[in-house]
């Protein structure tokens, strides 16, 4: 909310609510496992991720095609496409 300086009983600002918005990233630097590099931003995580996806696909022959999971996605079961009874 947005703070605003009231100036009576009249006052629009007392009436309606104000957000602001801010575009930022829930990504924080880490150091990533699966890539095996510290990454700085969201970009450079999933460009790391396409880069490890092709290294793979070429030793093993097999297509390999890894994806950012967000925290957010997590459950307290696995991932629906990990999960050997669905």
């Amino acid at each position: 909310m947005t703070p605003h300086n009231c100036t009576g009983p009249d006052c629009f600002g007392c009436k309606v609510k104000t957000l602001q918005l801010r575009p930022t990233s829930a990504f924080q630097p880490h150091y990533n496992y699966s890539v095996g590099s510290y990454t700085e931003t969201e970009r450079d995580f999933k460009d790391m991720l396409k880069r490890r996806a092709e290294e793979n696909t070429l030793a093993t022959g097999a297509y390999h095609d890894y994806e950012m999971r967000d925290p957010g996605e997590l459950k307290e079961v696995p991932f629906p496409d990990a999960n050997p009874n669905s």
